[in-house]
């Protein structure tokens, strides 16, 4: 038996796993929300390192928009048969696994252990595959055949931790009014994102010390979210068009922050290559050299969002 729901991708922009879930189920329900996933409601953290979306911009999902409906399987040492079932009576389940054992096309596959809701979609009993919604190391979004021997392991994994088996995503009202951009909630978001990069500009490192660069699971981990922060300028650039072809900023400082994001995507990715190679080289008094150049892009994604900020409507 094979099935598999009617749902596609988006893969225009990689916010997150998510981010791309979410935009996945509103580009074929909703799709006036889908600039949702390349706003600028993100922000840079510390201890550890990383880019993600802020809290409210999680909250307005859940708030606004979906009902994440919590299960556990009744059998969970036999837990297929019920997972296909639920699979079949629901078009958007979220099964609870360990990324260490489930996608071989991700970062994480036998490299990190990582607690992950997946977006799983159908199943094939004749390929002994289900079927998922993942991104893979470049960050591509797409529809992935996960066999059903790494499905039984990721679910049974002994490095996860506390949470319900999975989840079943419905809607909260089925007559949401459209999405319409607000540029003074994205001016609000970019003075944020400003505040946030002067911090880090303050403190002039990223590199957490609990972190050692001797120990390869963060060296992983710091090369993939300078490869986001890379691929976010992308969805920056998606989002400038945006606001420009919805007549919230003119095409003159579109085009201006259109390049200037375009050209930080390069230098985040020559900033992942150069790190990688010190690590792997173990030159890591060459690292102080990978944050001078972090702190320059710093400085001019500040001065890009500046630029948002100060623009005044004719």
């Amino acid at each position: 038996m094979r099935h598999v729901n009617e749902i596609v991708p988006y893969n225009e922009f990689w916010g997150n796993c998510i981010t791309n879930m979410f935009t996945s189920i509103l580009q074929k329900e909703h799709p006036s929300y889908v600039p949702l996933v390349y706003s600028n409601s993100y922000e840079y953290h510390i201890s550890p390192f990383r880019l993600d979306y802020t809290k409210e911009y999680y909250d307005f999902f859940g708030d606004n928009i979906f009902v994440f409906n919590r299960y556990n399987f009744f059998n969970k040492e036999n837990f297929l048969p019920e997972l296909k079932n639920i699979i079949i009576n629901n078009p958007y389940v979220t099964l609870y696994v360990d990324l260490f054992y489930w996608n071989k096309d991700c970062t994480y596959y036998n490299r990190i252990h990582s607690n992950h809701f997946a977006f799983v979609i159908g199943f094939d009993e004749e390929e002994d595959v289900f079927y998922a919604f993942e991104d893979d190391v470049s960050l591509n979004y797409d529809l992935r055949k996960i066999p059903t021997q790494n499905v039984i392991q990721a679910f049974h994994s002994e490095f996860k931790e506390d949470y319900e088996d999975y989840r079943i995503i419905t809607f909260k009202n089925n007559d949401l009014k459209p999405y319409v951009l607000d540029l003074d909630n994205i001016k609000a978001d970019s003075e944020r994102l400003i505040h946030r990069l002067e911090f880090f500009l303050e403190r002039k490192h990223v590199l957490d010390e609990e972190r050692p660069l001797t120990e390869i699971t963060n060296v992983h981990h710091y090369t993939y979210e300078f490869g986001k922060i890379s691929n976010r300028m992308k969805g920056n650039i998606i989002f400038f068009r945006k606001l420009r072809d919805s007549g919230i900023i003119s095409q003159e400082l579109s085009d201006e922050l259109i390049q200037i994001a375009d050209e930080m995507i390069k230098k985040w990715m020559l900033v992942k290559n150069i790190f990688f190679n010190h690590c792997l080289r173990k030159k890591f008094s060459e690292i102080e050299k990978v944050e001078k150049r972090i702190s320059e892009l710093f400085i001019k994604e500040k001065d890009m969002w500046s630029k948002l900020v100060e623009y005044k409507p004719v």
